[in-house]
């Protein structure tokens, strides 16, 4: 999801903080995503797919099971790759488009029916319904108007809408790490956005992305 292009690891306001370091890693469409570059990372974070169920060619719900099944391929070699990797994935977020909405519900619900039960070294990334607004679309508050081209921008997100990313992101692996015991250190909290305490791996996160094929590859 190209929302994850607008993440920085580090440390201030919209990062993942000093205690989690790591890399975002852009691919504009699932078949893209490379599980060679997910090696050196103990937590994986994907996050992906509307890119593919907004395209012209997907005409049905079972072309958007295709690209499930795809993305869930994608899983599984990662796994493969890198055994020891706690691998999170986020569900499609809402957009101001109530027919990509109903593919992406769609996307979300073989997510959770399928993948997160069959396969227990996945974890959700839970709190998405948190940007949605009043209409079941993404929230305005939490959405740019425009993009860089100027044109009205109905998938992505803003500051603060990549803030709460941010947030829920840390707060499932963190929460894992500590096996639901997760405090964190107010202090910490307050200076990271989203923050947290404690330690991390040193080989830290890898955040993978697919959204917009128009948005430039970002991260360190």
């Amino acid at each position: 999801d190209s929302n994850t292009c607008g993440i920085n690891f580090g440390t201030g306001k919209g990062t993942f903080g000093y205690d989690m370091p790591g890399k975002q890693v852009f691919a504009p469409h699932i078949g893209d995503i490379d599980p060679l570059q997910c090696l050196a990372y103990n937590n994986i974070v994907v996050m992906c797919g509307i890119n593919d169920i907004r395209s012209s060619d997907v005409k049905s719900m079972d072309a958007v099971k295709n690209l499930y099944h795809l993305l869930k391929r994608k899983i599984v070699q990662i796994q493969q790759l890198n055994p020891r990797a706690c691998v999170f994935v986020c569900l499609t977020l809402p957009t101001k488009l109530g027919w990509l909405n109903q593919r992406g519900s769609f996307f979300n619900s073989l997510i959770k029916s399928d993948l997160l039960p069959g396969n227990f070294g996945v974890t959700a990334v839970n709190g998405f319904a948190q940007f949605l607004g009043p209409k079941l679309l993404l929230s305005e508050r939490l959405a740019k108007n425009v993009n860089r081209f100027g044109d009205s921008d109905t998938l992505h997100l803003n500051g603060q809408g990549t803030g709460l990313l941010v947030q829920l992101i840390k707060q499932a692996i963190n929460f894992r790490r500590y096996g639901g015991l997760y405090r964190p250190n107010r202090k910490n909290f307050n200076r990271d956005s989203g923050g947290s305490s404690g330690r991390t791996s040193r080989r830290g996160v890898s955040v993978g992305s697919s959204r917009d094929t128009r948005a430039r590859r970002a991260g360190t």
